[in-house]
């Protein structure tokens, strides 16, 4: 039997393993296919008219290589050129 006093005695309880900060409130959440053949994605719409996906990575080296893009765009310059390569 459920406990009464942890989450109301819900049946059904989650455990957290991740966050993510979206910056705007979620009003709607898809889980989908893109093409028949490829993984699930959670497609988002927020608030303020904003879509994204969360899709998940299949091998390490394309996680690092995402990696390596995002630290590369939080910097935003090439330090050789003193240039950005998204035109900011």
């Amino acid at each position: 039997m459920n406990e009464i006093g942890r989450l109301n005695g819900a049946p059904y309880k989650f455990e957290p393993i991740c966050n993510m900060y979206i910056g705007e409130v979620v009003c709607s959440m898809q889980k989908t296919n893109l093409v028949s053949t490829s993984n699930e994605v959670i497609i988002y719409a927020t608030s303020m008219g904003g879509i994204g996906a969360f899709y998940p990575f299949e091998t390490k080296e394309v996680r690092e290589l995402f990696e390596g893009c995002g630290l590369f765009h939080a910097f935003g310059t090439l330090f050789e050129t003193g240039t950005s390569i998204f035109g900011r």
